[in-house]
Formats: C-alpha cells, structure tokens, sequence
C-alpha cells in the first residue's frame, strides 16, 4: 500500500534538478568458490534509482527554492516525485490484454526490451496530461473510458476490455523519490551583500534514491 501520510505530491524542482548523476541498478550476489564456477544470486526482483543532485555555483533564488523544499519534505521522512531527464518517457507499453473474466484495472509499466528478452518496470507516479490509453489500437478518453490514480499508476476502465483486446499507452512519469540525507551541507562561494543579496554558494552531494514501496 502506498504510504499516503509519507509521500508529498510535488516535483523536485527541475531547474535544480536538471543533470542528476545517476540511474537504475540491482542487487546481485556473486559468489566464487575454490572451482571457480559463480554461483549468481539475483537478490532485487525490481530495479532501484539512485542519484546525486550536485551544482557547483547557485544563487540566491535557487538556494532559496532547494532549502524550501528540503526542509518542508522534512529530509529522509516524506518522499516526492523526481523527473529523471535520462528516462521519463514511455511509448505504446503494452499493460495486458482483456480477459473473460472482465479485468478492468491495468498497472501502468514502461518495458525495457533486449534480446528476446523484457523487463517490466512498474511506473506508479504518471504525469497528468501526458497520459493517453489505447484499446486495441484505439485511444479512449479519460473520465468517460477510464480513471487513473495518479500516485499509484493504476488505471480502472468503466467498462471492461473485450478478452484479447490490447491495452497500451503513452505517457511521462516521475520517480517516487526521497532525499538519502538528513543534513544538508551547502558552501559559501561569495557572501551576501549588505542587503542580504547577491550572494552564491554550491553544494557538492545532494544523493536522492527511489522509494520502493510494497505492493
């Protein structure tokens, strides 16, 4: 279930957030006995971003937007969305296929496909007004088609697909992200002028990582 109480429904501000350094990675277990045969252990099903925002030289009005949104998201303690510029787009993903029983709720995913083989990659924070649903090739229209949760990625048709049909769509996404820091440590560049403008400063690791939340 998503932690409601726990997740800010704002973007971390993209002209901030421009060039994070970073991506998606697993976590696997590698181990090598005396025979020197490896023994693999895939120990993360699911994928997991990590990045660091890092700016050498800011002023005033940028300082000011990252401290605001720092200190309001509490650091570690409530997660936000993230607009990761490398990844954040997903064309035609297929989600499933109308069935007898009547399904009408279908998790939006983005799959990455290499070699005959696919990655599925459950997206849970759609970007409103990206978002276009198709039925066997044809797009319907939200509210009179279909609903999505846009904290969760969950999409519910009104009337349920006929068995077999196609279901895909096309849109933008953010990451479900938190800072993975409880301090934040800034350096002075110039001081400010007598007024208390004109002043500059940089920060060197600002590490943000996914939250990955059960099911």
């Amino acid at each position: 279930m998503e932690d409601e109480m726990a997740f800010h429904n704002v973007r971390f501000p993209t002209d901030i957030g421009l060039d994070p350094v970073g991506g998606g990675g697993f976590f696997t277990t590698i181990l090598q006995p005396f025979s020197g045969i490896e023994q693999v252990n895939q120990n993360w099903e699911l994928d997991r971003h990590e990045w660091n925002i890092s700016q050498p030289i800011k002023g005033k009005t940028k300082i000011d937007i990252l401290l605001g949104f720092f200190y309001a998201r509490a650091a570690r303690a409530n997660s936000f969305r993230l607009k990761d510029f490398l990844d954040y787009q997903a064309l035609i993903q297929n989600l499933g296929t109308g069935t007898a029983g009547g399904l009408k709720i279908f998790q939006l995913r983005k799959q990455y496909i290499s070699g005959g083989y696919t990655y599925n990659r459950t997206i849970t924070k759609p970007v409103v007004g990206t978002l276009h649903i198709f039925q066997a090739g044809v797009e319907k229209t939200e509210t009179t088609h279909w609903a999505c949760d846009y904290i969760t990625g969950i999409v519910t048709f009104v009337s349920a697909p006929t068995t077999g049909q196609a279901i895909t769509a096309t849109f933008e996404f953010d990451c479900h992200a938190r800072f993975d820091i409880d301090k934040l440590s800034m350096k002075m560049i110039r001081p400010p002028k007598s007024d208390g403008s004109d002043y500059i400063a940089s920060w060197d690791n600002i590490p943000i990582i996914e939250k990955k939340t059960a099911a």
